[in-house]
């Protein structure tokens, strides 16, 4: 009789054992396909490219290094090409990294090329973003509106251009057919200097873009 009550035992216990290693298991082999769903929606996410395909332009070739080295007094050490799309804008980027003699200050160039993507179907998207962001112009052009932030026509450089923001942190729109071009500048130059600056890099631009 306490043999078979062992043997019942015994028997519950290896099936309450194996009970637990399978639950154990299924748990295990389930946290890798969790896993691999998070790393999938991570490598989804896009990620900043030199520009290619429909829509984009090689910013980095716009802008000679000589002209850079010109307006800011010193060489370009290294261009960093991108690019993106925002709704219905394709974006092509470059940022020519230039720095001071002395490496105090950061001199370096940031240029835009906007245009319509292709692949969004609205031709117009250029202009349409044009006239929402500059349609009401800015007008005067004293120190103070220069560093109020309100768009500041600036003259001379493609069908309309306007300088936003202050001179820590400005750049200069200009518009072109279907294309907008926007470059700002770094360094400790006031506003006025830096709109100087941009038209003659813009000037540079707006030759090589059809």
């Amino acid at each position: 009789m306490i043999l078979c009550r062992t043997t019942v035992l015994i028997s519950c216990l290896v099936l309450g054992v194996c009970g637990c290693e399978t639950k154990s298991a299924d748990t295990k082999t389930s946290a890798p396909a969790s896993a691999t769903n998070v790393n999938l929606a991570a490598n989804s996410q896009p990620a900043p490219s030199p520009a290619s395909g429909p829509g984009f332009v090689d910013a980095c070739a716009l802008i000679d290094r000589a002209d850079i080295a010109s307006v800011q007094g010193a060489p370009v050490q290294s261009t960093v090409p991108s690019s993106q799309t925002s709704g219905a804008l394709a974006i092509s980027q470059c940022y020519y990294t230039v720095t001071s003699a002395d490496g105090s200050k950061n001199l370096s160039v940031h240029l835009e090329v906007i245009q319509a993507d292709p692949k969004n179907g609205n031709p117009k998207a250029v202009k349409d973003y044009w006239e929402k962001s500059f349609g009401e112009k800015a007008e005067g052009g004293d120190d103070e509106e220069k560093e109020s932030g309100k768009p500041l026509p600036v003259p001379g450089i493609g069908e309309e251009a306007f300088w936003t923001g202050n001179s820590k942190a400005g750049a200069v729109y200009a518009l072109k057919k279907d294309k907008m071009v926007r470059i700002s500048l770094g360094g400790p130059d006031d506003v006025k200097t830096k709109i100087e600056k941009s038209k003659k890099l813009i000037a540079s631009v707006l030759k090589r873009i059809s």
